[in-house]
């Protein structure tokens, strides 16, 4: 099965995969494009080791595959639940900190989770951005060009809804 580009389930076909081995090798030649289409040699319909191409079992999967997906779908949070999670994360990765932690900071996997995590991150970024501290002390190891970052995170991230009226 595939999702298509309006996030339908499709059942997985041999043109499917023929169109996405024709649109790999369209990309310029070398290691990527080559290395893009091994990955993709598994989803051959001629030569499916992992993926079923009859459709009949894709619309109706073994007992073992609908017990994963019910554990996957069970598993899913809502996104501000997510989101509020992914911050208390980072903050309980960061604000202890030691003298690598400023590195951590800088990196472009914790500032895109920053990003992820929206405004749930804006009490965060708030705590790194204060030289002085007290929740976040490796605020005081972060340099001006740092909290320059952190700003134009916080500037993009949106504001905190509005708690409703009971």
């Amino acid at each position: 099965m595939r999702v298509n580009i309006e996030r339908k389930t499709e059942a997985w076909t041999k043109a499917a995969y023929d169109k996405l081995h024709k649109q790999i090798e369209a990309l310029p030649a070398g290691r990527l494009r080559d290395d893009a289409l091994a990955r993709i040699k598994i989803l051959d319909c001629d030569d499916a080791k992992l993926v079923s191409c009859d459709p009949d079992k894709a619309q109706n999967p073994p007992p073992e595959f609908a017990a994963w997906r019910d554990q996957l779908l069970a598993a899913r949070v809502e996104d501000d639940v997510f989101r509020l999670a992914l911050a208390d994360s980072l903050r309980k990765l960061v604000c202890p900190g030691d003298e690598n932690t400023p590195h951590v900071v800088r990196g472009p996997g914790f500032l895109n989770r920053l990003r992820a995590a929206d405004a749930e991150a804006k009490p965060l970024i708030a705590d790194l951005r204060d030289k002085s501290s007290k929740t976040c002390p490796v605020a005081a190891q972060l340099t001006d060009a740092d909290r320059a970052k952190l700003a134009e995170i916080d500037a993009r991230v949106t504001a905190p809804a509005a708690p409703q009226p009971k």
